[in-house]
């Protein structure tokens, strides 16, 4: 699964939390609680995620594994060209690896 399918499935969680409140099943303390919690697990998950993939290019790299690193190589393009249209369709991007997730949307909200 790929983790734009994570985030989306995160994503619908947040919104069936945020009905809940809506529809009065949740109070305000219960709905911001599981809220807070996921989103830290959920940014736990992509920082060990992140740490991971440059464990592995790390390693693929100092045992010379030249057909891992083309492959690395390939994927690293795809996402350069994914981001860059991306951004040309609008969307923010973070700045840095290991940035807030709050802290993005923050800024995208506040640049809106």
């Amino acid at each position: 699964m790929r983790l734009t399918h994570l985030l989306q499935a995160f994503d619908t969680l947040i919104s069936l939390i945020d009905t809940a409140w809506l529809a009065q099943k949740l109070d305000s303390d219960e709905a911001s609680d599981f809220r807070e919690r996921k989103t830290n697990d959920m940014s736990k998950m992509v920082k060990a995620l992140i740490k991971h993939g440059a464990a592995a290019r790390a390693m693929a790299y100092a045992n010379n594994e030249v057909e891992v690193q083309k492959d690395i190589e390939k994927v690293e393009a795809q996402v350069a060209a994914d981001k860059q249209e991306r951004e040309a369709a609008g969307f923010v991007e973070p700045a840095a690896v290991g940035e807030d997730v709050a802290e993005v949307a923050e800024a995208a909200e506040s640049a809106a």
